[in-house]
C-alpha cells in the first residue's frame, strides 16, 4: 500500500506523471489492487477532459481515420446509464466495479494468470454530447494523449485509431454517435507498441445498444 499512498500524494501534489509510476509499480505488486486501479482510472479520465477541454498538448501526425459515423439513430441520443456500454465480463481479464462519473464511465481489469504482456487495460466511453463535434475527440485527445506508433486500426467493423505515449500506454479509440470508446492499456514490461494486437482485440469488448 506504500506505492499506492505516495502515488494519492503525488496526484494531490500535481505530479500526474509520477502519480501513474506509482499506480503501476502498485499494480505490478498486486494487480488485483482495487484502490489503485480506481485512482488509475480516475487519472486518465481526468487526462481525457483536460485534453478536451483545449489544454494544449502535442498531437499525434495526422493518420486517417473515417469521420462517417454509423447511420444508426440511436447513438445520437443521450442513454440513462453510460455504463450500458462498458463489459461485464472479458475472457482473460478479472474486471472490477465500473465507475460513473457525469460524462464518463470507466471499467478497469487485470489480465488473469501470469505471462502476460499487459498489466492491466481500462474500458471507458465518453458522452460528448453533440455528435457533430465528436470525431475531434480523436484528434484533441486521442492523438494528443497518444501521438506514438499512430495507426489506424479495425476494431469489428469499426475504424478506430492507434496510439502510445511512447513508454507505457497503449490506446484504441473511436466515436460513434455522439459517444467516444477508448481503451487504454498499460505494458507489463514490453514497448507499448507490442500491446497492439491485444488492445485492439480487448477493445471489442464495448458493448454497443441493441
Amino acid at each position: 500500500m506504500v506505492a499506492y499512498d505516495r502515488a494519492v500524494k503525488s496526484q494531490a501534489s500535481g505530479e500526474t506523471t509520477e502519480a501513474i509510476r506509482l499506480l503501476e509499480e502498485a499494480l505490478t505488486r498486486d494487480p488485483a489492487n482495487q484502490l489503485a486501479l480506481t485512482a488509475l482510472a480516475d487519472i486518465k479520465a481526468k487526462q481525457t477532459r483536460d485534453a478536451e477541454s483545449g489544454n494544449p498538448v502535442s498531437p499525434a501526425p495526422d493518420v486517417p481515420v473515417s469521420p462517417e459515423l454509423p447511420s444508426d439513430e440511436q447513438y445520437t441520443r443521450p442513454v440513462d446509464d453510460l455504463a450500458t456500454f462498458l463489459p461485464r465480463a472479458v475472457e482473460g481479464y478479472d474486471l472490477g466495479t465500473p465507475v460513473t462519473d457525469g460524462s464518463d464511465a470507466i471499467v478497469a481489469g487485470t489480465p488473469e494468470g501470469s505471462g502476460s504482456i499487459e498489466s492491466n487495460v481500462l474500458w471507458a466511453v465518453h458522452d460528448l454530447q453533440d455528435p457533430s463535434g465528436a470525431p475531434a475527440f480523436l484528434d484533441r485527445t486521442s492523438k494528443a494523449l497518444y501521438p506514438k506508433d499512430s495507426a489506424q486500426v479495425t476494431v469489428g467493423s469499426t475504424t478506430a485509431y492507434f496510439g502510445t505515449d511512447g513508454t507505457r500506454f497503449a490506446s484504441v479509440s473511436w466515436v460513434r454517435g455522439r459517444f467516444a470508446f477508448e481503451l487504454v492499456m498499460s505494458s507489463g514490461g514490453v514497448s507499448p507498441v507490442e500491446l497492439k494486437s491485444a488492445a485492439v482485440a480487448a477493445a471489442t469488448a464495448f458493448l454497443q445498444l441493441p
